[in-house]
């Protein structure tokens, strides 16, 4: 069932609006989905323990890993080494492998993912949408649902829908993906995205799919024709979504809810304004992007999720 907001009156809390549902449409089951968030995982079992109804809830196909499973993975070990889960995702999917050795000689080719960008390789333009999202800001605006960062929504321009996602997908493999290994941890003024996939938003509202990228990329990177796809361009980009993304996300579960006290550096200064500027170009660049693309992308992926925005 899809749940507009506007039909029913915000009780501005999730408990009151599943509670609301649940007795006016006689619902006599309630499932979701496992949250990626320990506050809402704990805030779910709890209300889930409140509710006059059967749950259940089940893990998302977002990830390619169970939350528990990195945790599982290191147990026993002093370290939460990246390269072994990652190398154990490889062989498990089978991805980048030949008769059980890796592609390329080599596991890893970051040793040559790190040069700086030297202009030598024109940055394409962002493949981007003026999708018309005014209908969805306002109806936000109306049920005073606070957002962060600033969109223009006349002119969305993120994916909001299969078809486009696979636009995006397309524009990556064939005008980033040559570039991608060589540059990924370059930073310019110059443009935001690089060589980037800027795959993040079509991948977390779930309209593709980690292993459908991952086999478009290798697809592209075997194909003769095009630009040449080297080795160290197409393992460092799985690197990033099969490695560090489920790694990551595998560290906060296993880590969570210490890690919300922890200071490693013991840094006691004020936090600096969101808006800066904070007296470093680099730092105050990324604040900027971050306000005008990021959160606004958070917005519309909420309501991806609560079905109000719909991706077919």
């Amino acid at each position: 069932m899809r749940v507009d907001v506007e039909r029913y009156i915000n009780e501005q809390t999730l408990e009151g609006n599943l509670q609301k549902l649940i007795q006016k449409h006689g619902f006599t089951r309630f499932e979701y989905i496992f949250p990626d968030e320990y506050r809402v995982d704990r805030q779910m079992e709890e209300i889930a323990s409140r509710l006059s109804v059967p749950l259940s809830a089940v893990d998302s196909e977002h990830f390619l890993t169970k939350r528990d499973e990195v945790r599982r993975f290191f147990q026993g070990k002093k370290r939460f080494l990246m390269e072994s889960f990652y190398r154990h995702m490889r062989r498990r999917h089978n991805i980048l492998l030949e008769d059980g050795r890796p592609v390329g000689g080599a596991w890893n080719f970051d040793r040559r993912n790190r040069n700086r960008y030297d202009g030598a390789v024109p940055i394409p333009p962002a493949k981007v949408f003026e999708n018309d999202v005014s209908d969805i800001a306002e109806m936000i605006a109306r049920s005073y649902v606070k957002t962060i960062g600033d969109i223009k929504p006349d002119r969305f321009v993120w994916p909001v829908n299969r078809d486009q996602a696979l636009e995006q997908l397309e524009e990556f493999v064939h005008r980033r993906l040559p570039y991608f290994g060589t540059y990924q941890d370059s930073m310019t003024s110059e443009s935001e995205a690089l060589f980037h996939s800027r795959l993040s938003f079509a991948l977390n509202t779930k309209m593709i799919h980690l292993l459908e990228v991952i086999r478009a990329a290798t697809e592209r990177a075997l194909s003769p024709s095009g630009t040449k796809v080297g080795i160290e361009q197409l393992e460092g980009f799985v690197r990033q979504i099969l490695g560090w993304r489920e790694y990551v996300r595998g560290v906060y579960w296993a880590h969570m809810p210490g890690y919300q006290a922890l200071n490693y550096f013991g840094h006691r200064g004020r936090l600096l304004s969101p808006d800066g500027p904070t007296q470093h170009p680099a730092l105050d660049k990324g604040i900027e992007e971050a306000r005008i693309h990021d959160p606004g992308c958070r917005s519309v992926t909420v309501l991806h999720r609560a079905g109000i925005y719909k991706s077919e």
